[in-house]
């Protein structure tokens, strides 16, 4: 939106960063949009979507109009220095050129309203069409690894072997872009096939379209819609048209694939094309050349059926990517929650139940595997080195992912659950200006309060298994089948309580704590029950009342991150409060998923949490109710 912005009013709006009347407007229109009108008339007796449309219409023609003025006194005060082609300028040079007599005060009223009109029209056509190209670009690729082995070949060759260096190549030598032939088939095909938008002409008196069948089609007192994601896939103008090739837009004019003059238009075509189709394939192409090399991409449908299970057809024309029309997200509204997951040594698989967030409470959720853990990179040849794994490497990690998802003012939410909360603490202690929440889930303060609160969850455990623990400890031996019976029966019951055991997060977790254990020993130990690790005298409560977000606690009744290992969060971060899940263990978004998300999602909705301080105890039993400060 804010690049739309600078090309179409040569403004910056700062939608990203805050609220733009303009921006959260259009947002708010598509969202009010009435996708099925035409299917259903009763939609036009909603007359709370009228007046939404109107204030919203109203509140964008002011914002344009003020800026209409601005340009246009701008204009006409340095008429002979204007050197800009932003779409709201190159409507008042045309306009005043038109006449070679000193500029009136004020811009024509007629001229000012359908100036208004075109510049929203502009906005909504290319608020997030660039965006959602970039993700089909992604989703085709992934798709065609001949294709995508070509296309980064082509970037080997044209910016060099390392990924690291296109950025400073190409600022310093921007034509190269020209030069990446491969790129932009890889380009157009995608628009071909997946075209954000359509087009509409007025019809005319006396002007006829003739179809295929050589039948007339007068368009008097008509709009003339234009299909494009159709007329980019009819047999009649494109061989093979349900395909991917690239191919098509490098052959000869002789060649079957070659396309007709005039089939393809995600731009349009003639005096209705886009102005800023040189600026979109320059940008599409930059974006490639940035990624293309430096992430793999594969398709998660099974993993979102598994978590959306619906019934009904899931593709059309053979697509599950299929296109729907709906408007884009907005990052203001719609701040993202960067998980960190537990362990160390874990993965963010465990976690994937706050993806329903996404859809549920429209939260974009952002999760990532740290090094050393999951699908990220696994150094063995570390284990055991204290110096290396250090707390300090993590939270520059999480610094640098941060970076990589856009501004440093951009406003974020950040969710640590179990290990993960003691590195959000250290991170959010240094009080991050992007930081706006921040949840601490079944977590610690210190490891001394966390091994009060294990001492006594052990002290609870049958004799028995308390014995072959002990026995254990003493002699070292955390591999036996005796030693690993009596942790699964410990973690059945505090780590999570949802049944067949083990559920599939905890599963996930588990298997990677199998397949490489470096992180784990090193930091904590070899098991929940024995603190030999790095972190065996890790505390963070001096830093806690530098934590300047609003902060949400959550733990379980049956949690291993006992009350105890908690209440230093609840004394000293300044804003605060904490929720304790009835039923639930360390793993209380499994064993309480729909009211986990109930509570995190209000939490992260409250517009009024930035000015509370400790606000009290949301408990679902008397149990922990105790004297808030």
């Amino acid at each position: 939106m804010d690049m739309i912005g600078q090309t179409i009013l040569n403004t910056t709006l700062g939608a990203q960063n805050g609220y733009n009347v303009l921006a959260d407007c259009m947002l708010n229109q598509i969202r009010w949009h009435q996708t099925n009108a035409n299917t259903n008339p009763f939609e036009y007796l909603n007359f709370v979507r009228r007046s939404i449309h109107w204030h919203n219409g109203r509140q964008m023609d002011d914002y344009i109009g003020k800026e209409l003025d601005k340009r246009y006194h701008e204009n006409r005060t340095n008429q002979a220095n204007v050197q800009t082609k932003a779409v709201i300028d190159l409507v008042l040079q045309a306009a005043n050129s038109q006449d070679s007599k000193p500029l009136p005060e004020k811009i024509d009223p007629a001229f000012r309203q359908f100036a208004i009109r075109q510049i929203r029209l502009f906005m909504f056509a290319g608020h997030d069409s660039t965006s959602s190209t970039i993700c089909y670009i992604i989703h085709l690729m992934s798709s065609d690894p001949d294709s995508l082995a070509r296309l980064r070949a082509e970037h080997d060759t044209i910016l060099g072997r390392d990924p690291s260096e296109a950025e400073r190549l190409l600022n310093s030598k921007p034509q190269l872009i020209s030069s990446l032939v491969y790129t932009n088939a890889v380009i157009k095909e995608s628009l071909r096939l997946f075209t954000p938008a359509g087009c509409s002409r007025g019809g005319k008196s006396g002007v006829s379209l003739i179809n295929e069948e050589g039948q007339k089609c007068p368009t008097d007192d008509a709009i003339v819609w234009l299909i494009h994601v159709e007329t980019h896939r009819s047999p009649e103008y494109w061989p093979r048209p349900d395909e991917f090739l690239p191919e098509r837009w490098l052959v000869d004019p002789s060649h079957e694939l070659y396309p007709m003059k005039g089939a393809w238009r995600p731009f349009e075509h003639g005096p209705r094309n886009c102005p800023a189709q040189g600026l979109v394939m320059t940008e599409l192409a930059v974006v490639l050349a940035m990624i293309a090399r430096e992430f793999n991409f594969q398709p998660s449908y099974d993993e979102w059926d598994r978590l959306h299970p619906r019934k009904g057809l899931r593709t059309y024309r053979g697509e599950r990517a299929y296109q729907i029309e709906e408007g884009a997200a907005h990052p203001v509204d719609k701040t993202p929650l960067v998980i960190i997951h537990g362990g160390p040594g874990a993965c963010h698989d465990y976690l994937l139940p706050l993806a329903d967030l996404a859809s549920s409470h429209s939260i974009p959720v952002v999760f990532y595997d740290q090094i050393g853990n999951g699908r990220s990179t696994h150094i063995p040849d570390k284990n055991g080195d204290e110096d290396f794994w250090t707390e300090d490497l993590f939270r520059a990690e999480l610094d640098n992912l941060l970076v990589k998802l856009g501004p440093s003012n951009r406003p974020i939410d950040v969710l640590g659950h179990s290990w993960g909360g003691m590195l959000a603490v250290g991170w959010a202690a240094k009080q991050p200006p992007n930081l706006r929440r921040l949840i601490i889930s079944n977590s610690l303060a210190s490891m001394d309060a966390w091994r009060i609160g294990i001492r006594q969850l052990r002290s609870e455990l049958p004799q028995d298994i308390q014995r072959v623990l002990d026995r254990c400890d003493e002699s070292k031996d955390f591999e036996s089948p005796e030693y690993e019976a009596a942790i699964e029966a410990f973690y059945k019951r505090h780590l999570s309580l949802a049944r067949p055991w083990p559920c599939k997060e905890v599963q996930a977790a588990l298997d990677w704590f199998a397949k490489d254990a470096t992180t784990y020993g090193t930091m904590y130990g070899p098991s929940e029950l024995y603190i030999s690790g790095s972190l065996r005298g890790w505390t963070s409560i001096p830093m806690l009342s530098e934590i300047k977000a609003p902060t949400l606690l959550i733990n379980g009744s049956q949690d291993e991150a006992q009350d105890v290992a908690m209440k230093p969060f609840f004394e000293h971060v300044p804003k605060v409060k904490w929720v304790t899940l009835d039923d639930a263990a360390h793993f209380a978004h499994v064993d309480q998923t729909d009211r986990y998300l109930t509570y995190l999602a209000d939490f992260i909705k409250d517009s009024t949490a930035a000015e509370q301080g400790r606000r009290g105890l949301d408990c679902e039993t008397l149990r922990a109710l105790r004297a808030c400060a």
